[in-house]
């Protein structure tokens, strides 16, 4: 397979590195509302191995008592 033809742009601005988790980490939580994760809406339904990983996620970050914020969207 062929590399990304942008793949050495994104080496050279030291993106796909680790990063570690600095000082103060947090948790942000984007995108898991039903318009995502229910398969009856448009586009949603396709991440449930997201979901999955993020369940062990938020539970380790709780642990550690980083701050967790979750985007909400809201429709009038």
């Amino acid at each position: 397979m062929s590399e990304h033809p942008e793949a050495a742009i994104y080496r050279h601005q030291g993106m796909g590195q680790q990063a570690g988790l600095g000082a103060a980490p947090a948790l942000v939580i984007i995108d898991f509302v039903v318009g995502f994760t229910d398969p009856a809406h448009f586009g949603g339904g396709n991440i449930g191995p997201a979901i999955e990983q993020t369940v062990a996620l938020l539970a380790f970050a709780r642990r550690q008592g980083w701050p967790v914020a979750h985007t909400r969207v809201v429709y009038a």
